[in-house]
């Protein structure tokens, strides 16, 4: 089974057609900056989360044994 492309504006198929490829992977870079971006975003904002956390679950167990011994 052979798969022919399909032009949907009418025109019929050409076999000599040139291809760029150097133009399509230009085409590509700006998406890849944009996805680059969000996980560096992401990854900025776990930062203070994960301090967050290291933090939190360090002082719970003191703030705990406080309440308890205060009453």
């Amino acid at each position: 089974m052979e798969l022919k492309p399909i032009r949907t504006d009418g025109e019929p198929v050409r076999r000599d057609f040139p291809y760029e490829a150097g133009a399509d992977v230009l085409a590509a870079e700006p998406g890849r900056k944009v996805l680059r971006n969000t996980y560096l975003l992401l990854a900025l904002t776990m930062v203070p989360t994960v301090v967050g956390a290291f933090v939190g679950m360090a002082t719970a167990g003191s703030s705990w044994r406080i309440r308890w011994q205060a009453r």
